[in-house]
């Protein structure tokens, strides 16, 4: 399923992409996968913003913003193991 979003994001296919966004969606629903969820209506959302339909980007891209609200930021994660990492010095 990873994958898929992967591949959605990077391709200029866009009516793969948004095949593919379709198949992960429920999947990462029902598991409760809130990373693949916000990537893929993010995905669908660009899709959307690069097609002009600007209603399906303010719905996809407020649903993204629901789902992702309280996930921690990259720095948030990152530097806690950052703290764990030994110190190197230049020689």
């Amino acid at each position: 399923m990873h994958l898929a979003i992967g591949l959605g994001l990077g391709t200029q296919d866009f009516d793969r992409a948004l095949a593919l966004y379709d198949e992960a969606l429920p999947i990462a629903y029902a598991r409760g996968d809130l990373w693949t969820i916000g990537l893929t209506l993010y995905g669908q959302g660009h899709i959307a913003a690069l097609r002009g339909d600007q209603d399906a980007v303010n719905r996809l891209w407020t649903e993204c913003q629901r789902v992702c609200e309280g996930w921690p930021t990259l720095v948030d994660v990152i530097e806690p193991a950052a703290r764990l990492m030994p110190t190197r010095h230049a020689v």
